[in-house]
Formats: C-alpha cells, structure tokens, sequence
C-alpha cells in the first residue's frame, strides 16, 4: 500500500469527512497549483491533512519512474473500502497497459516533428496513457510531439489523468506537446463536456482547441457506431 493510501485509510472520518472526500480535495488542491480554480473548497481545519498529501504525492512522483500511474492504485485501493465500488470502475492493470501500449505506438515516424495525437474517451486515472507515453519516450526519446487528448464520465478520474500528467511534465524533464482533459460522457456532444486542462507548449498554442474539436466528434460517432442503439445500452453512459 501507498504512504499517500496509507495517510488517507488513517483520515478516515477525521473532523466528519470520508478518505474520499479527502481524495476529492486533494486532487482539487494540486490542480490548483497548475492554474486550475477551485470550485469546491475545503474546511479551513483539512488544508493542513491536504497540505501532507500534496506533500506525499509531489515526492511519490519524483521517486517514481517518468509516467508511472499512482494514483489509479490509490483511488482502487478507497474505493473498494469506503467507495462502495463508486460506478463500478476497475482499472487496467500496468501489464495490460504496457502491452497494449506496445502493440499500438509506432516504431518509426515519417513526420517526427509534427504534434501526433493520442485520445483515450475512457481514461480511468490515466493508466493507459501514462503507459503509452513512456513506451513513446523509449521508442523516440522525446515526448513534445505527442499530444495526450482524455475523457472520463467521472470527475475524479478526469481529475487523477490531469494531475498525473500535468505533474509528471512539471517532475521530470520531459514535456508533452499538449495535454487535454475533459469530464464528460464519451459518446455524448462533445460540447457538454467539462474542461478539466488544456497545457500547450508555444509550438502548438495556436491549434490546440480546432485539434481537440476536430478529433472528438469524429470518436464519439465511431464509438456509437460500435454499440447498441438500444436506450438500455446507451443509458450506461448517460
């Protein structure tokens, strides 16, 4: 277990609040540091508890590999013990990630100066594409060309992929072309999504919005094309 886990197991129900509350600050509470307002602030009695996880995370990431996923083991690990499972989610174990990671990133790039694009519409805390990016590192030794696009229905997962990503770039000495996170459902009009972050490095300021507008329509008509049109099915992701 995480000494980030372990601190949240141990605050449980401290001054009234569940680890998961905590959790929901907290991720709140480092994004803030990267620009991102706060909606829903904490009790003046928790920004201490929250002050030691920021603390916590910040040197998790520096001891961890570039683009290891830690909090998805983390948000696991509450949520079958005070989440009540939440919506059922599951995250893709790192093998499984790595391999398929492997399978799909290119070996070489005819454009290699050119900003590729990655989309995840149901990113978790962000495994898969934590995972991609480091095989894409591996393989080119560089990650500026890679622009890392994620949706999630659930607001704390759009939250854990922001922050992971966000904080590995600020961490370790690689920066990603451009990373973009939405809360919103997937194969719903891209238009009622939530912006979680938008961070462009300069080379690629100028498109990053008409990038992200002109890839999301296009995924969320292939993805309905690949289920049910039945309201039962497609009410799962309303």
């Amino acid at each position: 277990m995480h000494v980030l886990t372990k601190t949240l197991v141990s605050i449980h129900n401290q001054f009234g609040y569940s680890s998961i509350q905590y959790f929901d600050w907290f991720l709140d509470d480092c994004l803030a540091s990267f620009g991102r307002k706060i909606t829903n602030p904490p009790p003046e009695s928790c920004i201490p508890v929250l002050f030691e996880l920021g603390k916590q995370y910040a040197e998790m990431v520096i001891e961890a590999d570039p683009f290891s996923d830690l909090l998805g083991l983390v948000y696991m690990e509450l949520g079958s013990e005070y989440g009540k499972k939440r919506m059922g989610q599951f995250f893709t174990p790192d093998a499984v990630s790595t391999m398929c990671a492997e399978m799909t990133a290119p070996y070489s790039l005819t454009e290699p100066d050119r900003l590729h694009t990655l989309l995840e519409p149901a990113s978790g805390a962000g495994s898969m594409l934590l995972v991609y990016v480091r095989v894409w590192l591996s393989r080119f030794h560089r990650v500026d060309n890679l622009g890392v696009y994620a949706v999630d229905l659930d607001s704390l997962c759009a939250r854990m992929t922001a922050l992971q990503l966000l904080s590995n770039c600020l961490v370790h000495p690689y920066d990603l072309g451009e990373i973009v996170v939405y809360q919103g459902n997937a194969l719903a009009d891209p238009d009622c999504w939530c912006r979680i972050v938008l961070a462009t490095l300069p080379a690629h300021f100028e498109r990053s919005d008409e990038r992200v507008s002109a890839i999301t329509p296009q995924l969320a008509k292939a993805q309905i094309d690949r289920v049910s049109t039945s309201e039962d099915q497609l009410g799962l992701f309303a």
